[in-house]
């Protein structure tokens, strides 16, 4: 089975590309919803799996994308994500037509093992047959809104925290930089001063 996997980050694309892999699946991959619809459009899989937080069109536009075209809305599609942790995120995923939600990352044996029971489970009870949202709806509007607001949030604040770090690194380099000055000039004090001496002993050695 041929898999298409969309993450904007290469190396987990390139992880969930070696697991799949693995377990015996031909792996294709995109950087984003966009490019996975170009490759949808040239290309047939049987399977996507597809990351939530990406630029220029995420996996809930994606999914939404696909279960609304008559071509696509057949073929399992699978979110996984280590950004959407809550149960709600899950919720929401499947109201969209998702067939499984994945919180990643996780082990080899594990996604093997999650990807083969969504599989399994769509082999007894086929995909998802519709979604419950659609792109109009108020429910999608204010489920997607409040989730992308708080992951913006969620970011705003590890930026806040990484320059808060940075800060102090660059305080503690700034404590390094004066106290090593200081060191300097007080060896170079000494080296004067023993300078100082050694001419002293010289022209006392001169005179003897």
């Amino acid at each position: 089975m041929k898999v298409l996997t969309v993450d904007d980050n290469k190396q987990n694309l390139y992880l969930l590309e070696t697991i799949l892999k693995s377990g015996g699946y031909e792996v294709v991959s995109a950087n984003n919803g966009e490019e996975a619809l170009a490759i949808l459009r040239q290309e047939p899989v049987g399977l996507i799996i597809s990351d939530i937080l990406m630029p220029k069109m995420d996996g809930f536009q994606l999914c939404l994308k696909c279960k609304e075209n008559e071509k696509l809305k057949n073929i399992p599609f699978i979110l996984a994500t280590s950004s959407y942790t809550d149960k709600s995120d899950e919720q929401f995923s499947l109201k969209l037509g998702a067939d499984g939600f994945i919180m990643w990352p996780m082990g080899p044996a594990e996604t093997l093992k999650a990807v083969n029971e969504v599989l399994e489970k769509i082999k007894k009870e086929g995909v998802v047959p519709h979604r419950a949202l659609d792109a109009s709806s108020v429910e999608f509007l204010k489920g997607y809104n409040e989730r992308v607001v708080r992951q913006l949030e969620s970011k705003m604040m590890e930026l806040e925290a990484d320059i808060t770090k940075r800060k102090k690194v660059e305080e503690e380099l700034k404590k390094r930089l004066g106290e090593l000055e200081v060191f300097y000039k007080s060896a170079m004090d000494r080296e004067d001063m023993i300078l100082e001496l050694k001419n002293k002993v010289k022209g006392l050695e001169n005179k003897n």
